[in-house]
């Protein structure tokens, strides 16, 4: 498992995050981060950071990772292997 981070600091006025006193480097959604479990005496703080990006992948969970290029690659072959096995009715 993952080490815990040490911790967490969120400056809701200068709209930062920083981990163990590092700024979290990447754009955060306007709402903020979401804390859970703050306020419960043994349990562990959960923080949620709402991550702009430009482009997401999801992959799903119980199967294997594939990337976009490989999986592209995989249906241009198995393409070109069916046209190539395949009789050309015009060629008779």
């Amino acid at each position: 498992m993952p080490e815990l981070a040490k911790k967490i600091t969120i400056d809701r006025k200068q709209h930062k995050v920083y981990i163990d006193g590092i700024e979290f480097p990447y754009a955060i959604a306007e709402r903020g981060p979401d804390v859970e479990s703050v306020d419960e005496a043994h349990a562990i703080p959960i923080v949620s950071l709402p991550i702009l990006t430009a482009d997401l992948e999801i992959i799903p969970k119980g199967e294997p990772s594939i990337s976009p290029d490989v999986l592209a690659q995989s249906r241009l072959d198995k393409a070109w292997r069916t046209e190539m096995t395949t009789p050309n009715p015009e060629s008779r």
